[in-house]
């Protein structure tokens, strides 16, 4: 009962923090956004990119039937024709954005769904207003989806009172004026035009050990964290990486596409190869994980330890992580920085080469 009545609260609105970068930074928690990505990644609409595991507990607790299976076909169709209309592969070389993070697919217009729920401070509100973002007719088909699964979804999101707990440590955290003047680093590195705010949500995930960050509906980060997670320490690296995914996005789009001719120019590897590889990824593990650890937390990552999944995105940004700590205090300069991914790249197309000959 208790955490029933933790849920009802609409929201937690914590006062947030000025970054030196005239970006306001909040840690918080709305059921809202609880519930979009419960559904969202239970629905499965999109595979490598949704997470296995909500569908999983969700059959794993309550089972699945063939009108749920309706109800997530009409849910998915919806979310494939609305996100996915019109979307290509981008072609770094011809791309305004070249090698580094859309400003584009960081706005709210890039998902209406995400946004209408994420700025909505109840369930009943978003609910209500669907044609905000919606047509009447898909608005009445999102309704009927919500509705047909409330029994269970209400349940799962009666776990989440910790989460509230949860982001209230973190924006306690983040108030540090170390971490004010570090994103002013950043947004320096990138030579970034920051104003407004950056929102951080908790947001359910299920058990396991395993917490994870997803960047969505422009400034929003959907922070997922398991209710039985007791390990907080990595929770702001994750939040880090992928603020710094932001704030590269608004780098200006003369540097963008003068900074990827800079990176071809010097390894001209294929397009068909994952750009983010190169450039992106790696920065953003070399800033937002290795340097966030090292300037603001204190406690340098583990060189032992895996930085990232990827092993090609490991091995650049160790590579790149020594220079920015280095130079962290003075600056380090973006040109010698993606100099220094192209010789990595080059590494790597020889790799590649050498294998194909075989």
């Amino acid at each position: 009962m208790m955490a029933r009545l933790l849920i009802a609260v609409a929201v937690l609105l914590l006062t947030p923090f000025k970054a030196h970068a005239d970006v306001l930074v909040t840690v918080s928690y709305r059921e809202t956004a609880d519930l979009f990505s419960t559904m969202d990644n239970m629905s499965d609409w999109l595979p490598g990119n949704t997470i296995p595991a909500y569908r999983e507990e969700w059959e794993a607790r309550f089972g699945w039937t063939e009108a749920d299976q309706q109800w997530v076909g009409r849910y998915k169709e919806y979310r494939r024709r609305t996100i996915l209309k019109g979307q290509r592969p981008r072609n770094p070389r011809s791309s305004p954005d070249g090698i580094f993070a859309s400003r584009d697919q960081l706005t709210a217009a890039s998902d209406p769904l995400a946004a209408h729920f994420l700025e909505h401070a109840t369930i009943e509100a978003a609910l209500a207003t669907l044609e905000r973002a919606a047509s009447v007719d898909d608005a009445k088909m999102l309704r009927g989806f919500y509705r047909h699964f409330k029994p269970q979804w209400r349940l799962l999101l009666a776990d989440s009172s910790a989460l509230q707990e949860r982001a209230s440590k973190l924006h306690a955290r983040f108030k540090s004026l170390a971490a004010a003047d570090f994103i002013a680093s950043v947004a320096k590195f990138y030579r970034s035009d920051l104003d407004g705010e950056f929102t951080v949500l908790f947001t359910r995930r299920p058990p396991g050990d395993v917490a994870s960050a997803e960047p969505i509906a422009g400034s929003f980060i959907l922070l997922q964290s398991p209710p039985t997670e007791t390990d907080p320490s990595y929770w702001d690296t994750i939040v880090f990486h992928e603020l710094v995914h932001f704030i590269s996005s608004r780098q200006p789009i003369a540097q963008k596409q003068a900074l990827t001719t800079r990176f071809f120019a010097r390894c001209p590897a294929p397009p068909s190869i994952n750009w983010g590889w190169f450039v992106e990824e790696p920065l953003a593990v070399a800033w937002g994980q290795a340097a966030y650890s090292s300037k603001v937390l204190g406690s340098p990552l583990d060189p032992k330890e895996n930085w990232y999944a990827d092993p090609w995105v490991n091995l650049v940004s160790r590579a790149l992580a020594p220079t920015i700590i280095d130079q962290y205090d003075r600056g380090s300069d973006i040109e010698d920085l993606v100099d220094q991914a192209a010789d990595r790249c080059i590494d790597l197309m020889s790799v590649v080469g050498s294998q194909q000959k075989r």
